[in-house]
């Protein structure tokens, strides 16, 4: 047998080896622990200034919650937008005394609303330019030029007597540029000088008011003007404010829309087309024809009159009545003062026009500063 030359086995280590062995078996276990924790949190971790912020789910809900200080209204913000989620929260729910401001949008012309209203050329269909133009002159509403006073249409329109006088639009698609504005989200008028047509005048003489020499009478303004009197020139009209409401238009404004007041009215050949006692029976027919043929659209229409008529009930040389203006407008333009707004309500609450006061339009060369009053500049056509 070999010899151990006095020394047996060293056994002196065994148990320091048991102790070693345990803790690397526990720092082991926790390592594992830690790792598998930190996967699992990490989906819930936030990495601020102030350190690391964990947002564990709530029991029994979709939502989050805010587990540290740090966080504020910016983070629950971001948090909303990211999840595509926003949640409006009661400020007195949640113990907030801060004022709320509550913002009230002023009620549009087509709801009543006062109305703001600029010229604008129907260049700006087609140049984007109308937002802008709306904005500086402090506006909610445009006005388009579609029948002019020269007779010129703003639109491509067939029929004999505009084919005669050359006044349609030839501009490439413009009926379908404008249908297309007015879908968008303007209120849009289309203003129609009536009976104030130089070109259609000139182009039928039949259909002019003529002077007592024969020839086509002129206004102040050097323009020729359409006889109410006769059926063709109400029918072209009528039809012309057909094809504008079915445009789109949210409101035709008739200018022009009854017998000339200024110029030399004595010089005008009087008789059966030309005698006061039957002008407001003529225009009655007109107003009628029109409001009549416009009836299945939500298009308003509105008329332009004339101080006398707002304050004296009529006017003898235009044949103009308040009466008719209760009748048949929706809005009311003048080109009055804002001081007479009152008489001309009380003028026309005595024709049965109860709301007079929120139907009148002041006419003006540009923007008013009262928002509170329905206002409109119309262009030197």
């Amino acid at each position: 047998m070999r010899s151990s030359h006095g020394y047996g086995p060293y056994r002196g280590r065994h148990k320091l080896s048991r102790i070693l062995k345990g803790i690397i078996v526990i720092l082991t276990v926790v390592l594992v622990l830690t790792m598998a924790a930190y996967f699992l949190l990490k989906p819930y971790m936030e990495y601020t200034e102030d350190g690391i912020s964990i947002h564990l789910p709530l029991s029994g809900s979709g939502g989050t919650a805010a587990q540290t200080a740090s966080e504020t209204g910016a983070d629950s913000g971001a948090s909303e937008a990211d999840s595509g989620v926003s949640q409006a929260e009661d400020p007195q729910e949640n113990g907030e005394t801060d004022d709320v401001t509550t913002v009230v949008s002023e009620a549009s012309p087509a709801e009543g609303g006062a109305l703001h209203g600029i010229t604008l050329s129907l260049d700006s269909i087609t140049d984007g330019s109308a937002d802008q133009q709306l904005e500086s002159a402090g506006a909610n509403a445009v006005i388009f030029d579609m029948k002019a006073d020269s007779g010129a249409l703003g639109f491509s329109y067939t029929s004999s007597l505009a084919s005669t006088a050359d006044v349609s639009s030839s501009v490439t698609d413009i009926n379908a540029a404008i249908t297309q504005f007015n879908q968008e989200d303007y209120y849009t008028i289309a203003r129609v000088s009536c009976f104030r047509d130089d070109a259609v005048a000139s182009a039928n003489s039949k259909l002019a008011i003529t002077t007592t020499s024969g020839s086509r009478w002129t206004d102040a303004g050097g323009l020729r003007w359409l006889s109410p009197y006769y059926e063709q020139t109400q029918t072209y009209l009528v039809n012309l404010c057909v094809e504008l409401a079915d445009m789109g238009f949210d409101e035709i404004l008739l200018d022009h829309c009854a017998y000339p007041t200024d110029g030399s009215l004595s010089k005008i050949k009087t008789g059966k087309t030309y005698q006061s006692s039957t002008f407001g029976i003529l225009l009655d027919t007109f107003y009628s024809q029109v409001k009549s043929a416009v009836a299945d659209t939500q298009v308003k229409v509105s008329l332009v009159t004339d101080v006398q008529t707002l304050t004296s009930g009529e006017n003898s040389d235009s044949g103009q009545t308040a009466a008719l203006l209760a009748a048949y407008a929706d809005r009311i333009y003048v080109e009055g003062d804002t001081d007479s707004l009152s008489t001309y309500a009380d003028t026309l609450a005595s024709a049965g026009m109860s709301d007079g006061d929120s139907r009148l339009v002041l006419l003006s060369d540009s923007p008013l500063e009262h928002s509170e009053l329905s206002w409109a500049v119309l262009s030197d056509s």
